[in-house]
């Protein structure tokens, strides 16, 4: 028994070494391990993805590279006075700015596509035809409603910016009709200017109030001698009426002097700030690219290897249903073997109980299981093999949703998002041209004016001091001058202060879109290309995005699958089997109780019962007499006993006068322990003959017909052709690159592409806090600058009159000063400033 024990331990122990199944349906978590260790190899030639104007931001203390969702790229921004000035100014709800940014990408659809793009049909050899998944590649995906492209033996579209995805279950119409294109452009060209005219009101009514005042101004001096007249009173000023205005001149002039440095500053700012947003955006659609192509990659290869793929899978597994057969007939034979040896073995006593026959605990319930519980768990692998077979059929050519279906699917999805940054890299360099042309026209506008209005200052300080210090000088009309273009600079500045002010709602409204789009991609761009992007912004998979979760999931399991299967060790299992062989030769009937002697004894007893003796009984074979009494009294039938259910008992109850007489004992206990011992021996043969087949002896009645002549024969068979199958034949299929490039793409994607975060951030800070508050800054310097250019004005006008009141002239009448004697500068000015003082008119 202790041997049977040790037998048995030893096949479970062999059993449980092998590596466990992956669970239906999915990899396991040593598996994922595994193929996760690879990713380094794998991706090894792909350049990790960085952010490179990290400073254009501006972010302090801020690790950039720890940006991997929307909301922590959000939580770094900085502060937004500059978008909280606006959004006091510009409070429209969601629906203006999302029918604004539809139209917006309407416009642009339109512009940055040529005629072709927009076209529902393209040649069936184009990059961009939309083609059946699967084996069926290389056809176009045919749509049967109006319009539709197989009639005119061209092939659908893949979606863009005017096309939807094919679904071959609707009518294709496009994303937007030509109302929509017409409503778009309206709004773009003129309902959004118009929107914003209210922030450009304020200037321009400051502007026009400006130019009528002063026109009205003119009118009245100069033509009617109204407003305080031409000429200076007769009395002439004082020191204080002409130092007052002219203090304030100058004064004025360093308020405009200080506004023209701080928008120098904030123009050079801008300058700046544009030059750092087209690097980020060039930034963002480069890296994307990359990110694209790492993905396109193994993708690509994935359908390179397509046709040998199918073909090789198609030839090694085209015919494995031996496989579980095999593993059904083993079990069927384990099971057979279990029922009849288990319990089948006689078990019976004599003597009062005193000599009993009984299956040993080594043999019934123990070597006589281990036949069907080894092969039970040979159908299990079977089972398994067949399903990993299968699976791998339904993974390559006989699925619904096949591999080479779902990275088609997934090309389709970054074929069209590459197409889609390259359209925005195209748009963004020509915007960056334009940008780059008017720079110096912008530039000079902006800075024109304060220029022009340190020109006025310059003028206006110049006739002031020529005004003081000579007697007799005409550069006191340079007053004049610096007034009246200080008026004209004036009303300009309002309008362009203005103008400005509504530039700056127009970057306002671009934080709004950009938010809108890092929010949901979805009504702006096609279903593939937001949910890849949507996946970056959001930090989720791209491969779940790219719709290959499953797929990968699946490949997974399909190669930890064969690794199993190759490291099953059958041979080493078959061994496992065979070594009960010598178990089942070596038990005799002796293990069963069986006592030679006490077999004697009984059939002595009996003999002497019967009246007869030994050598009689002996002589025929086993004792088989015992079977047929009525021969040792010369009968040759059983008499009247013939159609009793045991004629044997019937008949040696009536020769014995009953069954309860000690010769009826002796008769029975002879013939029931004779009986027992015959059985045993005979089903010992048997159960030799159905496991090892060495024996050379017939089966058991109920062997199952056809099968191999033991178990042991059917299991060395099977197992040879098995071992085989799966130590040579499959492993072209256990190692399909397929599955690599598979463990590819997820190690590519697992990378992620939260750097898009990172971009987000600093594109918001530039364009939300930079460039807006840089333009609200200038717009600020402008008005500023027109606020005090009506002052220094109004005071270049007094001074003018004033200036003219000390040398006690007039426009039309200018008396000449009365001789003197040739005075030095000094006292000049001295003479000059003691008339001012006394208030009296120089003649």
């Amino acid at each position: 028994m202790h041997r049977t024990l040790c037998l048995v331990l030893l096949s479970s122990r062999v059993l449980g070494q092998a590596p466990a199944w992956p669970p239906a349906g999915q990899c396991s978590v040593p598996g994922l391990a595994l193929w996760t260790a690879q990713c380094p190899t794998l991706t090894a030639g792909n350049t990790p993805i960085t952010v490179t104007q990290v400073e254009a931001g501006t972010f302090q203390n801020v690790n950039m590279s720890s940006l991997n969702t929307l909301d922590e790229a959000r939580a770094v921004l900085q502060g937004a006075s500059a978008v909280n000035a606006m959004k006091g100014m510009r409070s429209e709800n969601f629906d203006y700015y999302n029918n604004s940014l539809r139209s917006i990408m309407i416009v642009l659809c339109k512009v940055t596509s040529t005629d072709a793009d927009l076209q529902r049909c393209v040649s069936p050899s184009s990059p961009y035809a939309q083609r059946n998944g699967g084996n069926q590649s290389s056809t176009c995906l045919v749509m049967t409603d109006a319009g539709n492209c197989a009639a005119q033996g061209l092939c659908e579209r893949l979606p863009n910016c005017m096309w939807n995805t094919v679904d071959p279950t609707q009518p294709r119409l496009p994303r937007y009709s030509a109302d929509d294109i017409n409503a778009a452009n309206q709004w773009v060209s003129s309902a959004y200017a118009k929107s914003l005219a209210p922030y450009a009101g304020p200037g321009v009514a400051f502007a026009v109030l400006t130019a009528l005042g002063f026109f009205a101004f003119f009118i009245l001096r100069c033509f009617f001698n109204k407003c305080g007249g031409r000429d200076p009173v007769e009395r002439g000023y004082t020191w204080c009426a002409v130092m007052f205005p002219g203090v304030a001149f100058f004064i004025f002039s360093l308020v405009i002097f200080i506004c023209s440095v701080a928008a120098y500053v904030q123009n050079n700012t801008v300058t700046t700030k544009m030059a750092s947003l087209f690097s980020v955006l060039n930034e963002v659609i480069n890296n994307l690219n990359v990110n694209t192509k790492y993905w396109l990659t193994p993708i690509r290869q994935i359908q390179a290897d397509q046709q040998l793929t199918v073909a090789q899978v198609q030839s090694i597994l085209a015919s494995t249903s031996w496989v579980p057969q095999g593993g059904n007939q083993l079990l069927a034979l384990g099971q057979y073997f279990d029922q009849t040896y288990t319990t089948g073995f006689p078990s019976v006593c004599v003597g009062n109980g005193q000599y009993c026959l009984a299956c040993p605990p080594n043999l019934c319930g123990t070597d006589s299981i281990v036949p069907r519980v080894t092969l039970a768990g040979w159908k299990a692998i079977t089972d398994q093999l067949d399903a990993t077979f299968q699976l791998t059929r339904d993974m390559v050519y006989s699925g619904p949703s096949t591999v080479f279906s779902a990275t088609n699917a997934a090309e389709d999805v970054l074929t069209v998002l590459l197409g889609a940054t390259n359209s925005s890299g195209t748009t963004v360099n020509s915007i960056q041209s334009t940008f780059n042309s008017v720079t110096a026209a912008r530039t000079g506008g902006v800075l024109g004016i304060f220029v022009l209005g340190l020109f006025v200052s310059f003028l206006g300080m110049i006739g002031f001091l020529k005004g003081i210090c000579k007697d007799k000088t005409k550069w006191v009309n340079l007053l004049h001058v610096s007034w009246a273009l200080g008026v004209i600079l004036c009303i300009v500045s309002f309008t362009v202060a203005s103008t400005l002010v509504a530039v700056s709602a127009v970057w306002y409204d671009g934080c709004q879109y950009l938010d809108m789009v890092m929010n949901n991609m979805t009504p702006y761009f096609s279903a593939g290309t937001s949910a890849v992007v949507g996946s970056c912004v959001q930090g989720t998979s791209v491969l779940a995005a790219l719709g290959m979760t499953t797929t990968y999931g699946t490949s997974c399991e399909i190669t930890e699958r064969y690794r199993v299967a190759q490291s099953l060790q059958m041979t080493t299992r078959l061994a496992t089997l065979a070594s009960l062989s010598e178990n089942m030769l070596a038990y005799r009937d002796t293990n069963f109780g069986y006592d030679v002697n006490v077999h004697k004894s009984l059939l002595s007893a009996a003999a002497t019962a019967m009246g007869s003796d030994m050598p009689t009984l002996s002589k025929s074979p086993n004792y088989a007499v015992l079977e047929s009494p009525w021969m040792l009294f010369s009968a040759t039938t059983a008499g009247t006993c013939t159609t009793d259910v045991d004629p044997p008992a019937c008949y040696m109850k009536l020769k014995c006068n009953g069954s309860t007489t000690a010769c009826y004992t002796a008769y029975n206990d002879a013939r029931v322990y004779t009986a027992a011992d015959n059985k045993i021996n005979a089903m010992l043969l048997t159960m030799r003959q159905d496991f090892t087949g060495a024996v050379n002896s017939p089966n058991s009645p109920g062997w199952p017909t056809n099968a191999p002549a033991s178990i042991l024969d059917a299991a060395r068979t099977f197992v040879k052709q098995l071992d085989l199958f799966l130590t040579q034949t499959i492993k072209p299929v256990a190692n399909l690159d397929i599955w690599t490039q598979v463990d590819a793409l997820q190690c590519t994607a697992a990378t992620g592409c939260g750097w898009i975060n990172q971009e987000y951030a600093m594109v918001h800070s530039i364009l939300c806090q930079d460039l807006l508050g840089a333009c609200l800054n200038i717009a600020l310097s402008v008005f500023i600058n027109a606020l005090f250019l009506l002052p220094m004005a109004i005071c270049g006008i007094i001074l003018q009159k004033r200036l003219r009141g000390i040398r006690g002239g007039s426009y039309g009448n200018v008396e000449a000063p009365a001789a003197e004697g040739q005075l030095t500068g000094r006292q000049k000015l001295e003479k000059k400033l003691e008339a001012l003082a006394k208030g009296q008119t120089t003649l």
